[in-house]
């Protein structure tokens, strides 16, 4: 990213501060068309499996809220999504609905979820 130099006499270097910036993605989680989503505390999870067999350990991680029904989750961009899941999950940690796997992950990484049957579907 950048670095900072400090000379001192004699032309040695003194101090040095180096800067690294950590490179992230953000997939973003539409789950404003399902009314009531987060309805006696129910929350977000996604469950993240990459390209090179790891995941993010079932039932996957709690989104953040940014408003308007919609969660965000911040991904390594050095790991390749093969397919993820969204979860509803009740404020006692129970599943209450899941999408079912995603294999089809846009190039924005922006998913809207809607109940179809009943059911939380991409």
């Amino acid at each position: 990213f950048g670095k900072q130099v400090t000379a001192v006499a004699g032309g040695e270097i003194g101090d040095i501060t180096l800067y690294a910036k950590w490179q992230s993605i953000t997939l973003t989680v539409d789950l404003s068309a399902i009314e009531n989503f987060a309805a006696d505390g129910a929350t977000a999870y996604i469950y993240v499996i990459y390209r090179d067999g790891t995941d993010n350990a079932w039932p996957g991680k709690q989104m953040t809220y940014i408003g308007d029904g919609k969660y965000t989750y911040i991904i390594d961009e050095n790991k390749e999504i093969a397919s993820i899941r969204v979860i509803k999950v009740s404020a006692e940690g129970s599943m209450l609905d899941s999408t079912d796997v995603i294999t089809n992950i846009p190039a924005d990484n922006y998913f809207v979820i809607r109940l179809v049957n009943g059911k939380m579907t991409a």
